[in-house]
């Protein structure tokens, strides 16, 4: 049986749709959260470091937690750049490909439904033509 073109549109669009948010978006949504949680970091740190004086004794200590925070904040920038990189090429991607898929699919159902009228034809015209013969008929009546 030919699915309805509801759910076919649910298998090829909707579903697809749900599960790349589940597996892609979610984690970059994490990945987000932490880039903002070291963005702050480094503001602090900063803030930190440059409310020292320079005879300052922990000034030293603040410079490398500044400076650690600083690689945490470019590692998971780096990482969440890639990320969103990743999600667009694969948006694209996906997507199309279900356009294709679908665009296939409704191709094969009409290119089916002519095939099937064609055969058909003979037959219908048969009928208009003893359907024309009765309304005659009853006309002489």
């Amino acid at each position: 049986m030919i699915p309805s073109s509801t759910a076919h549109v649910a298998d090829t669009f909707v579903h697809p749709l749900e599960n790349f948010v589940k597996q892609v978006i979610h984690p970059t949504k994490d990945l987000k959260k932490r880039f903002e949680k070291a963005s702050d970091d480094v503001d602090t740190a900063l803030a930190k470091y440059m409310s020292k004086k320079p005879k300052d004794a922990t000034l030293h200590e603040a410079a490398r937690d500044l400076g650690d925070a600083r690689k945490v904040f470019h590692q998971l920038y780096l990482e969440y750049v890639s990320s969103l990189n990743a999600i667009e090429a694969k948006k694209k991607v996906d997507y199309m490909e279900n356009v294709m898929a679908y665009m296939y699919t409704e191709s094969v159902f009409h290119h089916q439904s002519y095939e099937i009228l064609k055969d058909l034809e003979p037959y219908m015209r048969d009928l208009t033509g003893l359907l024309h013969d009765v309304s005659e008929h009853k006309k002489k009546m």
